[in-house]
């Protein structure tokens, strides 16, 4: 039987070590070992990092003979109030710990103590760390993956991609488009600067990146529940069927491909009157495996998440000289635009 005490002793100037008294038939056996008694010195608290609209990360250095860390997160420099779970919050033996729930555009403040069986140290230094300003649709969107920049609409109450993803290495037209761990694109005529100005053209598998073991020829299962990411950036998805149509409902039967598509003072130029700025432009597809690409100029289509059968998938083509937006089917091979919605 051991038992570990905490014993100062000022006078033996042996102040703060540990009298390990075990039973030993009977017998009291004492030893003296190195104390965790004497005092803890504050962990020092270091600059935060990975801040998102809704986390930060706090961080600090480890104080010698600490076995564990308490953390205080507050919105209040004095610690009047703490962020929910985050009064005295016991961090284990680590030196940093991700600290989730929080809001948008807001300064935080955090803390840290050390504790050992013995002795919890003085608080450290106060760092204060502020998340992001909060975004919101009709600013642009910058993909983390590759820094590009894409402008965003409201439309009803969807919040919209207002340019074509362009995401990816591009592929020439003369292969499909494979599960390699790698977002493979078309650009027309196999130039990158159409890529530029148009965006990437990706089969249907490709865009919604194999989930569930979906294939080109063959449907996913389960077919997934929710929204499906796919090439999208993080908080985005590939929009659903049913998503297109509440987006063509809205803008009106029979005109809401016109509203949909740039006007001729665009650069480059279609026939709409782009009335709540999705901006569409006349992208053409590819042909998907067969080097041809088709109809730049004249038409576009949008791939939806959305199977018809196995082989099929649903998409909405906007042509010239008409102003319908019309919810069709093709084959997942063909190489098509991508508009993402925001989750």
């Amino acid at each position: 039987l051991s038992f570990t005490f905490c014993i100062n002793l000022f006078a033996s100037g042996i102040a703060g070590n540990i009298f390990n008294i075990v039973s030993n038939n009977s017998v009291a056996i004492i030893s003296i070992a190195n104390s965790p008694s004497s005092a803890l010195i504050a962990p020092l608290a270091i600059a935060g990092s990975g801040a998102t609209e809704t986390q930060i990360t706090a961080n600090w250095n480890a104080s010698d003979g600490a076995t564990h860390y308490h953390l205080d997160v507050s919105t209040s420099i004095g610690f009047a109030n703490f962020v929910s779970g985050f009064n005295n919050y016991d961090v284990d033996n680590v030196t940093s710990y991700n600290v989730t729930g929080l809001t948008c555009g807001i300064n935080y403040y955090y803390r840290i103590r050390a504790e050992n069986t013995c002795n919890t140290s003085p608080n450290s230094i106060i760092i204060s760390y502020t998340t992001p300003i909060c975004w919101v649709c009709g600013s642009h969107l910058v993909d983390a993956r590759d820094d590009k920049s894409y402008n965003t609409v409201l439309i009803g109450s969807q919040c919209w991609m207002a340019e074509n993803l362009n995401t990816g290495t591009k592929i020439t037209g003369t292969i499909n488009q494979t599960n390699n761990s790698t977002i493979e694109k078309y650009c027309y005529s196999d130039l990158e600067s159409n890529c530029d100005t148009y965006g990437g053209y990706y089969q249907w598998a490709e865009a919604i990146q194999y989930l569930n073991g979906a294939a080109n020829t063959s449907s996913w299962s389960p077919v997934p529940s929710g929204n499906v990411q796919g090439i999208c950036p993080a908080g985005w998805h590939i929009p659903k069927d049913a998503e297109w149509t509440s987006l063509t409902s809205f803008l009106g039967s029979g005109v809401a491909g016109g509203k949909m598509k740039v006007s001729s003072s665009n650069t480059p130029p279609w026939d709409g009157t782009n009335n709540y700025g999705f901006s569409a432009l006349p992208a053409g597809y590819c042909y998907g495996a067969g080097d041809v690409f088709y109809l730049m100029g004249t038409e576009t289509y949008f791939l939806s998440a959305t199977e018809n059968s196995a082989m099929y998938m649903w998409y909405i083509d906007l042509k010239s000289s008409n102003n319908n937006a019309f919810r069709t089917y093709d084959e997942k091979k063909y190489g098509y635009s991508v508009r993402c919605l925001k989750d």
